[in-house]
């Protein structure tokens, strides 16, 4: 498929891998916008890459360069929305998002604090917690006796 004319709807979808109803899904939104889809992936024979208008081979996500090479990507293709797909982007490009930001395009990810949050389930259950939201109680190992636990657990 060749890839449109660049425009305000090209979405850039990072480690894209197997995720191809993902990549059909932004594709279909983003044709109906004359848009493209990017996707990338450190492996050129990830499924994903060949359900969008464009395939990408990317650095791997701690790759000094990683966050320097996804910019390009997003000049060169007029990009205005990145997609990431998996943990390990979630805290390089939370960080980075501003410098994505100066050049139109907007990250799908939330603040670096709320990633950090989310990244870690204990301390996700303890802020849902303090919000009012029921959750269920946790444990940090290493605990001084196990007397105190429910009969029942999820590990």
């Amino acid at each position: 498929m060749e890839p449109r004319r660049h425009g305000a709807a090209n979405v850039l979808i990072t480690a894209a891998g197997r995720r191809t109803s993902l990549v059909e899904a932004f594709a279909t939104a983003a044709h109906a916008r004359d848009g493209s889809v990017y996707a990338g992936d450190v492996d050129a024979l990830a499924p994903a890459l060949l359900m969008a208008d464009v395939a990408l081979r990317t650095l791997r996500t701690h790759d000094p360069g990683y966050v320097a090479d996804l910019l390009d990507v997003v000049e060169r293709h007029d990009v205005a929305l990145l997609v990431p797909t998996i943990d390990p982007d979630l805290s390089i490009l939370a960080e980075a998002r501003d410098a994505f930001g100066a050049l139109g395009c907007q990250v799908a990810i939330s603040t670096p604090d709320f990633v950090r949050i989310a990244l870690d389930k204990h301390e996700t259950g303890q802020v849902f917690s303090a919000a009012g939201v029921r959750v269920p109680r946790s444990w940090l190992p290493p605990l001084d006796s196990v007397a105190g636990l429910p009969e029942r657990l999820f590990v």
